[in-house]
């Protein structure tokens, strides 16, 4: 069992699959540190611990000193990955967006689609005021005058889509609108 202190750091473990840390973690895993104060470190964290690198809080370390040795050297591009991964995941909405993950291990993944009817592709849109009977431009004319409002009257033919109607209101107001209904 080869413990943290005594592992040799060369920049040939960054070719290995998975990298420095699976490199590190096969050398020395992270379960011979079970009820240690060393558990919840991986392989890498201990190395940073080795060496007296601290990478957050108040007492950081300057960048020179990865660079006092050459064990330690090779740390530095480990550090810069993970920096650069947790910003981006930092900036990631999706995770909060997202409900479930799949992983899929094949080359092609195909989704169940609902194909939905006619009278499900139609959406019925239904005027907060009671539908006057006026031509259609005197209508429009009204509907681009008053933007906050959901304008429809029965001289929308079922025919026109939703993107039609709704061309006359700002995509934002128009959401606001259906779901006041």
């Amino acid at each position: 069992m080869a413990t943290f202190e005594n592992i040799n750091i060369e920049k040939g473990m960054y070719q290995t699959k998975g990298g420095l840390t699976e490199a590190l973690e096969k050398l020395d895993p992270s379960e011979n540190y079970v009820g240690t104060s060393l558990e919840g470190l991986d392989a890498f964290s201990r190395q940073l611990k080795r060496y007296d690198i601290r990478v957050s809080g108040r007492g950081s370390d300057c960048v020179e000193k990865f660079f006092q040795t050459s064990n330690s050297a090779a740390l530095f591009p480990e550090y810069v990955s993970r920096a650069v991964r947790q910003g981006m995941e930092r900036a990631d909405i999706l995770p909060n967006l997202v409900a479930t993950v799949t992983d899929i291990e094949g080359m092609d993944y195909r989704s169940i689609v609902s194909a939905p009817t006619d009278d499900e592709k139609s959406l019925k849109i239904v005027a907060s005021e009671p539908a006057r009977t006026s031509s259609s431009s005197t209508r429009e004319a009204e509907c681009s005058s008053l933007p906050t409002r959901l304008c429809a009257s029965s001289d929308l033919t079922s025919s026109q889509s939703l993107s039609t109607r709704s061309a006359r209101i700002s995509p934002a107001l128009s959401f606001m609108t259906l779901l006041r209904f």
